[in-house]
């Protein structure tokens, strides 16, 4: 109907009304173009929202589960090394304690904290990570995961030349199965062993040594740093999403 009305016009002449009415068409595309945009972009925040809600309390949850490792393997790096100090201390007559003796016994078990994200890895595997725009979330995650892949690939290599000094040396260790009421299955090992034995023979104390360092690499970069990562990742999040609450706020 415009167009008819555009022709008739011109037809006419009538080029102030060829104008006005070209006018109209423009400014009425303009109007339909910015607020199919703004659909856009309402729709992409509330999209982003959504995304970043989900993430949040994936990575609560991933820390809290991360929390248990960081603590027992912080543990026991720091056993593992008074252990040491202590074995090649030949002036020393105390016993070992059972901690110390239970961190020698447990030091080839280098297993790897969950480090699951299924929002994060939704959007990297769809080639979506964009729909974040806030620029230190989107370099976080990948910054998680980038450190998540070294770490797997570091645990891999150290466990593949790590050794179990109580089953090498089965005469320096004594290890029974006691009831603990603090572990899911109910059970534990409780672990006692022969220091001065350690102490004399001179390959055990190079394997401890050599594997004490195996197991401080283990917690500070596969383990430790990883989970810097993801509290990194975590404070991000809490200023993009406490950002959003305040903008959304009456």
């Amino acid at each position: 109907m415009l167009l008819r009305r555009i022709t008739e016009h011109v037809k006419a002449q009538n080029w102030t009304a060829v104008a006005l009415d070209f006018f109209i068409v423009v400014v009425g595309v303009f109007i339909g173009i910015q607020v199919a945009n703004w659909n856009d972009d309402r729709q992409r925040t509330a999209n982003e929202r959504l995304y970043l809600e989900r993430l949040y309390a994936e990575v609560m949850i991933l820390r809290e589960e991360r929390g248990f490792y960081d603590r027992i393997r912080a543990s026991n790096a720091a056993l593992l090394v008074e252990a040491v100090s202590f074995i090649e201390d030949e002036t020393a007559t105390a016993a070992l304690s059972p901690a110390h003796c239970y961190a020698i016994a447990d030091m080839s078990y280098l297993t790897a904290p969950p480090t699951g994200l299924p929002t994060a890895t939704e959007l990297l595997s769809a080639g979506q990570l964009n729909i974040i725009r806030a620029p230190k979330v989107r370099a976080g995650i990948l910054d998680f995961y980038q450190e998540a892949d070294r770490a797997s690939d570091l645990i891999a290599e150290i466990s593949r030349n790590s050794v179990n000094l109580s089953r090498l040396y089965p005469d320096y260790f004594t290890i029974r199965l006691v009831a603990d009421t603090s572990h899911n299955d109910g059970f534990d090992r409780a672990v006692q062993c022969d220091e001065h034995a350690m102490r004399e023979n001179h390959t055990f104390r190079n394997q401890l040594h050599d594997m004490t360092f195996a197991y401080q690499i283990y917690n500070g970069r596969g383990v430790q740093k990883v989970s810097k990562s993801l509290h990194d990742l975590h404070s991000e999040l809490e200023i993009v999403l406490s950002k959003a609450k305040t903008e959304l706020a009456p």
